[in-house]
């Protein structure tokens, strides 16, 4: 139930948050580049963010891919399961998502962050 949580919570959530930002992002560096500029650090940003992104995107796909799997039979097999691919799968993307947090600005983050759980009342 959790690793199903992930999923929807990644693919509703936190990466069309990571896909708005980009766009700004990639805007504002070609807006850079147009008025004839550059900003290495910007496109430093942009690059960084786009890994992330992508390395949040794979993590929801690799999860979701060992979900369908369909594990017929002990129960003992199935812990294993679990315990051996899909919490490293989900310890991967919980990484990436939390990576995301720290680079969406506050307002396009849809989700509280950990700072407003914790110091907000």
């Amino acid at each position: 139930v959790e690793a199903q949580l992930m999923v929807l919570m990644a693919n509703r959530y936190i990466l069309p948050a990571a896909y708005q930002f980009q766009g700004t992002l990639a805007g504002s560096v070609a807006a850079v580049k147009a008025a004839g500029a550059t900003s290495k650090e910007t496109r430093r940003a942009l690059d960084t963010l786009c890994a992330l992104t992508d390395e949040c995107k794979i993590g929801v796909d690799r999860l979701q891919a060992l979900l369908d799997q369909h594990h017929d039979g002990a129960a003992e097999k199935h812990a294993r399961f679990f315990r051996d691919k899909v919490i490293p799968a989900m310890d991967a993307l919980r990484e990436a998502a939390d990576n995301l947090e720290v680079i969406v600005p506050h307002d396009v983050w849809p989700l509280p962050t950990y700072r407003e759980m914790l110091f907000i009342k």
